[in-house]
């Protein structure tokens, strides 16, 4: 008697992912990061998969490798793969390859946007030169050599620029943004490409640095805390999915949510983050405003 193949049925959705992921974790990731690079190129959905995982774990290693591809004015999609891996490994070297490719590239719109995107989320400091210096591309003909496809219009990258400066938080950025509000007439298009929605986001992270300003030069009044409190904010930093971002803000404004924070923080199994919680919860009411 023949035996009939044994065929696998299986009804939840959750449980085929888990299966599918199971067998990909046991692909083999074997080949040089030059070939991994290339497979980023190609259109094998699981070549490019094993090429991804192989350069995430490779780290700095990979960095020269993909800094190239995402500088090779070639096409879109391998550039933007190569610039969300460089964020994913997130070594100094990684981050540093992003600050130069962003001052390094002045023309292509939709790969600043992704640049901008990426090292927003990183919150990475050193890029806020680089990100201040085109807001003062304003201006009739300013930007008449920058390219991209339709969905990348210069407003757009003018907006995904200050999104990413109001996420680093660097309050050195806020003298760039209220000459940007200064220059640009409110609700009229200057140049062309500047809309509301711009003024809107600029509005917005001048706001958002102004009140973190304030912030830590109350902090700062308050002998000692200042000290106290590197622990508690780089835990609120670190969280990759920015949930832990979006609590920093809170502290930041000093609101009731803010309060609540520090009040979970306060019993974090981390000592310090524990304790840097504690401390700031203790001044928050005597924090000049």
């Amino acid at each position: 008697m023949m035996s009939s193949p044994l065929r696998l049925r299986v009804r939840s959705p959750a449980f085929r992912q888990s299966l599918l992921w199971a067998i990909l974790a046991d692909v083999s990731l074997a080949g040089s990061l030059a070939e991994h690079v290339a497979a980023l190129r190609g259109p094998d959905a699981l070549a490019e998969w094993k090429a991804r995982r192989a350069l995430a774990a490779a780290g700095d290693a990979a960095v020269p490798e993909l800094k190239r591809l995402a500088a090779d004015p070639g096409p879109l999609p391998p550039r933007w793969l190569a610039i969300e891996l460089l964020g994913e490994i997130a070594t100094p070297a990684a981050r540093d390859a992003l600050v130069e490719l962003l001052a390094a590239e002045k023309k292509d719109l939709a790969v600043r946007n992704q640049l901008c995107i990426v090292l927003g989320a990183l919150r990475e400091r050193k890029a806020v030169p680089a990100l201040t210096e085109w807001l003062g591309r304003i201006g009739p003909g300013a930007l008449n050599d920058v390219h991209g496809p339709k969905e990348f219009q210069p407003s757009t990258v003018f907006a995904r620029h200050l999104e990413a400066l109001e996420q680093i938080g660097d309050p050195s950025a806020l003298p760039a943004i209220e000459k940007f509000l200064r220059d640009v007439p409110k609700g009229v298009g200057y140049g062309g490409f500047i809309s509301n929605f711009v003024l809107n986001a600029a509005e917005h992270a001048a706001k958002s640095l102004r009140e973190r300003e304030a912030f830590w030069a109350a902090v700062r009044k308050q002998p000692g805390l200042d000290a106290k409190l590197a622990p508690l904010f780089a835990h609120l930093g670190a969280d990759p999915v920015a949930r832990f971002r979006l609590h920093e803000d809170e502290v930041i404004r000093r609101n009731e949510q803010g309060r609540a924070v520090l009040r979970r923080l306060a019993s974090h199994e981390r000592p310090a983050v524990a304790a840097a919680a504690k401390a700031l919860l203790e001044r928050y009411n005597a924090l000049p405003r």
